[in-house]
């Protein structure tokens, strides 16, 4: 309508302003310069950039003319307050800046004609603006990029001649050369362009600041308020918001010193509006929302009661639902910039109070204007878009409030405003978008509760309206939530609406579930029920109460159309039904399943139902309905009563040992096609409109047919058991397994059925808990067989007889410690009870932990059994001790043990294994000693030797494990000098000793000269050289001999073999580590050994090497 625009704000005072720069001489159409110029100006424009506006002019653009000056202006009676075309004139109209382009480089060849053309141009904008202080640039478009400043000196003899001729400032001449920083050059040129236009604006609100010294403020005071909105809205467009702030509050508070009368009311109202808005916003921006809050509060305050003319009521509270949607619009906008909010003060409750007082508006229209069924002639609102002012009445604009009134003409557009409320202006519709408006931001900030209200709000608006379908759909979302949280007092206020809606639809599957709910809860229920019945039988229902009756007989032919394609199934579980269903599982067997389902009926009269199911799934089956009964007999109710039913239902073999559930209960009404109800139940028989816990039902005090049914429990699920077959599966093994051994799993297999158990295989296979690393070092075969198998594995058993056992063994090596888990399945075919054979399986599990036999710790020696640190030397004999700790919980049986000696070593005499045949209980520790020699040198770490044991658990002899460890890793030294000596094991007192030394060089090319000494001894008497010089050629050996005569009996010290070699530094220290130091002096003649020294065998062979230095 015409007449509502009154109460919509325009558009430039929504929006935040910005200065307006008007460009000319861009041709962006056939001038691919210029359109670029233009893009780089226009498109994104964002936060950072200049608060400007670019408005592309034509050469020949008429501008606003300047209206002639008042004089003079101390006498001038303004006719209104604010203009209409003011703001849009400003924004739009009469720019800051006036900015020419023109293509003009100073090299032109043309320059003189050229300068002229440009020059006329100015001077073709600067007469279009006279009377106006616009800023007025010119822009050179040129094609190179200009030289620094003084170097140029045509540019300035130029520039300077283009100033005098175009009467322009050196501020207001600028060069845009086309390069690849046009965005560069574009951006320097905005900042120059909005510090003119800001120049321009403060310059306009000096003019107007001088016009108060010629004003009256007792005569003028809307020019007061005038000017003070105009410097405020300049100063906005300066973005000097505080300096807005203060003209726009001045002007605000000088419009309150105005005196409101029936004549300026309305235009007073509508401005203060403007104005106070204007100061909210600058509030905002200001970052004061409260001063903005505090503000508007005040502001309706105080205009709330100037009701103006009583028979226009009705645009008193359509300026009031304008203030409040307004400042909630500001409100959000100012929220999605970054303001924050809370659920007590948030942009909701202002679109609500619109909301409160748009429906105000709508009821004193009806009161007001119900009796206007004519519209004046003439029309008297013909010149309301001509209005100069805003908030002029059309059929006296411009009247002053001194003037008299003409009351013929005041009564027909009093006449043509209510005309226009009552008929051309969807209330309705407004109502509704406010409510929208709140609903949406009281969900924004979580208050659900007070959205539903307003949403409730909302459907009875529609209702009212006669939009009955979109009423229809909120109050079922309506009914929905206030149900779940108890409201009911609410829920049956709701449900009286929502019947009315849905029949005057007919909207048969809403309908229906309202009608089933309503029989418990309508003080009509028979009524409600008859036209259930009506429905099913696909007759027309009563209508309901209070509607029109033009209503009624269209609903009516409507129903006699309407049916559905499909059944109308209604789900009970949320609302409380007029029949009530439990069901129970009775009986859950591989061959058969029984289901009990119990009915009680509160109805208020006989009923009859058509048809009843129950509906399972669950298992490899899909969802199946049941068919328990289609009997009207079976299926007819007398209120209060209790029945109940069973059905069986014979399971599928897939689904034996699986969970099968009853999904829904169904109760169908009627036969008629498409009119068929459904009546869906969870089997839970609960009412879930009660508060409290259903375990406390058992505790409530009930008698009759009710007290009977709160005591059957349901039952709703359930596993359909196995046939269980008397075959019984047992497993024999002793845990823990050791690490390497073959494990032995023994599966013994009972039947202790009366047939014989046929097909009979036991497969093995990884459990679903073990890891991946798990099932990679284990392996499994069979006894006496070496063949290795791949879990999973199925052994094939013959048939068992009755009362009969068998076995199976399988072993089974891990080489980690990890426990391990291994499912043994053992299916075989029997004869059942019924006749029928069925493949039965039995499922067991195994697990064990896997431990270590022993430990093993190997040490390498000197021949003095002393430890070897660092490294090893080539032709030095060492010897390596093993220990063996036996960690096993089970005694081991040794079968023997072995040394595989390394590439770069020799195995010094033969190794008889000290431990073979024998049994090592726990903790128990073997020890074995083997000598090596290295044959070579290594500069790298070589393995010495691996340990091998060959072994197996007490009492299972048969199956043998081997055990490898490593010895470790030693350097071999290369040695050039090597000793070895031969000399008995013992000597007798006073008795031949010989003793030879054998020293060899093992170099190829190098020559050693030995100084040789024999330190004295007083245990022994000897012969042979004391001290000596010799050589020795390499690949050479040096042979010495010395008789010793022993003197004491005992451990007794040797001489001391001393050797000197200035290239081998260390050459004694490795004959004191290598040399025997003593020997046992047996006394003569207690032995009874011979002392014949001829017969002296061999007791050691020692080596000593020399590493090089």
């Amino acid at each position: 309508s015409t007449i509502d625009r009154e109460f919509e704000f325009p558009t430039e005072l929504s929006i935040q302003p910005q200065a307006l720069i008007g460009i000319t001489g861009l041709d962006t159409l056939n001038n691919a310069v210029h359109r670029a110029t233009w893009d780089a100006l226009c498109n994104n424009r964002r936060s950072e950039r200049a608060p400007i506006q670019f408005k592309l002019l034509s050469p020949s653009h008429e501008f606003p003319r300047c209206k002639t000056k008042k004089t003079p202006y101390e006498l001038h009676i303004p006719k209104g307050i604010l203009k209409r075309n003011w703001m849009h004139k400003h924004l739009m109209q009469i720019p800051a800046v006036m900015v020419i382009f023109y293509d003009l480089d100073w090299d032109d060849p043309n320059w003189e004609e050229r300068k002229i053309e440009c020059t006329s141009r100015v001077q073709s904008i600067r007469a279009a603006l006279e009377g106006r202080n616009t800023k007025i640039c010119l822009v050179l478009i040129q094609k190179t990029a200009p030289l620094p400043s003084g170097e140029d000196l045509l540019a300035a003899d130029r520039a300077s001649d283009l100033f005098q001729a175009a009467q322009l400032t050196n501020k207001s001449l600028f060069i845009l050369p086309h390069t690849n920083h046009l965005l560069g050059y574009t951006s320097k040129l905005e900042k120059a362009f909005h510090e003119l236009s800001q120049s321009y604006y403060q310059y306009e609100i000096r003019l107007i600041k001088g016009h108060r010294e010629n004003m009256n403020k007792k005569t003028q005071k809307y020019l007061y308020v005038r000017h003070h909105f105009k410097m405020g809205f300049f100063s906005e467009l300066r973005q000097d918001m505080h300096a807005a702030h203060a003209y726009y509050s001045e002007a605000y508070s000088n419009l309150l010193e105005v005196h409101v009368s029936y004549t300026n009311e309305f235009e007073v109202k509508t401005v203060a509006g403007f104005i106070g808005y204007k100061v909210c916003r600058v509030l905002f921006v200001l970052n004061k929302p409260r001063d903005a809050i505090s503000l508007f509060k005040a502001h309706i305050e105080h205009y709330k009661h100037k009701t103006g003319d009583p028979h226009l009521m009705f645009q008193h509270h359509a300026w009031l639902s304008k203030q409040y949607s307004m400042f909630a619009e500001l409100f959000d906008e100012m929220i999605h910039h970054g303001l924050p909010a809370v659920q007590t003060q948030h942009p909701g409750f202002y679109y609500k109070l619109a909301a409160v007082h748009a429906q105000i508006r709508k009821q004193l229209t009806q009161e007001l204007c119900s009796k206007t069924i004519t519209y004046p002639t003439p029309d008297p609102l013909a010149r309301i878009n001509t209005l100069e002012y805003y908030g002029q009445r059309p059929w006296r604009p411009c009247q002053l409030s001194a003037e008299p009134l003409d009351s013929d003409l005041e009564r027909q557009g009093i006449q043509a405003i209510q005309y226009n409320e009552l008929h051309n202006i969807d209330q309705s519709g407004i109502i509704i978008g406010l409510l929208g408006n709140a609903v949406s931001q009281f969900k924004t900030h979580r208050c659900p509760r007070m959205r539903k209200h307003l949403v409730v709000q909302m459907a009875d608006e529609y209702y009212v309206s006669k939009d009955y379908g979109k009423a229809l759909t909120l109050l079922m979302h309506m009914v929905w939530d206030y149900r779940s949280e108890r409201w009911f007092s609410i829920v049956d206020r709701l449900l009286t609406t929502a019947l009315c809606a849905a029949y005057l639809t007919a909207r048969l599957h809403e309908y229906v579930s309202l009608c089933l709910e309503a029989i418990v809860r309508h003080p009509e229920p028979n009524r409600i029920l008859s036209n259930l019945t009506a429905i099913a039988n696909g007759g027309v229902p009563e209508s309901e109460p209070g509607l029109n009756t033009g209503e009624c007989t269209q609903a009516a032919t409507l129903w006699k159309q309407t049916k559905s394609e499909i059944p109308l199934i209604v789900d009970t579980h949320v609302f409380t039904p007029p029949i009530q269903c439990k069901a129970v599982i009775v009986e859950h067997t591989y061959s058969s399943i029984r289901i009990d389902i119990f009915l009680r009926s509160n109805l208020p009269t006989q009923f009859t139902f058509s048809k009843l199911s129950v509906v399972t799934c669950g298992g490899s089956s899909q969802t199946k309905e049941n068919e328990i009964t289609a009997d009207p007999i079976d299926l007819t109710f007398n209120c209060g009563q209790l029945k109940s039913y069973s059905v069986h239902i014979e399971p599928h073999p897939d689904d034996v040992g699986k969970l099968m559930l009853i999904n829904s209960v169904l109760l169908s009404i009627g036969r008629v096609e498409g009119r068929i109800i459904i009546i869906k139940f969870n089997g839970q028989g609960v009412d879930p409109t009660i508060g409290y816990p259903s375990e406390l039902h058992f505790f409530k005090k009930t008698e009759g047919a009710e007290g009977e049914f709160t005591r059957i429990k349901p039952c709703l699920s359930c596993v359909i058991s196995k046939w269980e077959p008397l075959v019984h599966v047992t497993l024999r093994h002793d845990p823990p397994s050791l690490l390497g051994e073959w494990y032995s799993i023994t599966v013994v297999i009972k039947n202790d059925e009366p047939n014989t158990a046929t097909e009979l295989l036991i497969t093995s296979l990884f459990s679903s808990t073990i890891d991946n690393e798990a099932k990679l070092d284990m392996e499994l075969r069979e006894p006496n067989s070496e063949t290795r198998l791949q879990l999973p594995h199925t052994f094939s058993l013959s048939d068992l007889l009755p009362n009969t056992s068998t076995e199976l063994t399988f072993l089974v090596r891990c080489t980690t410690l990890l426990t391990r888990s291994i499912d043994i399945k053992v299916g075989c075919t029997l004869l059942m009870e019924s006749g029928k054979k069925d493949r039965s399986e039995i499922e067991t599990r195994v697990i064990f932990d896997v431990v270590e036999p022993f430990s093993f710790n190997a040490t390498c020696l000197t021949t003095k059994f002393t430890p070897i640190a660092g490294q090893l030397y080539s032709d030095e004999p060492f010897l390596v001790q093993t220990s063996l700790r036996i960690t096993s919980p089970w005694p081991i049986f040794v079968h023997c043990t072995s040394f595989q000696v390394g590439d770069n070593f020799v195995q010094d005499g033969e190794y008889l294994c000290p431990v073979m045949g024998l049994v090592l209980n726990p903790k128990e520790v073997a020890t074995c000693l083997v000598c090596f020699c290295p044959t070579s040198s290594s500069q790298e770490p070589i393995d010495v030797a691996t340990f091998n044991i060959i072994w197996s658990r007490k009492g299972n002899e048969s199956e043998r494990s081997e055990f490898r460890h490593t010895i470790g890793e030693m350097k071999v030294a290369f040695n050039e000098i090597t000793i070895s000596i031969d000399m008995p094991a013992m000597a007798t007192l006073r008795s031949l000793l010989p003793v030879r030394y054998r020293i060899t060089n093992k170099s190829i090319t190098k020559v050693h000269s030995l100084n040789l000494t024999m330190d004295p001894s007083n245990a022994f008497m000897f012969s042979g050289c004391k001290q000596t010089v010799f050589i020795i050629q390499p690949n050479s050996t040096k042979v010495l001999d010395y008789n010793l005569y022993p003197l004491y009996c005992g451990s007794v010290i040797l001489p001391k073999l001393r050797l000197k070699d200035a290239e081998l530094p260390n050459l004694q220290q490795m004959l004191d580590r290598v040399l025997p130091n003593s020997i046992f002096v047996m006394p003569n003649g207690k032995t009874g050994m011979e002392t014949d020294n001829g017969n002296v065998k061999k007791c050691c062979d020692k080596v000593v090497t020399i590493p090089e230095t």
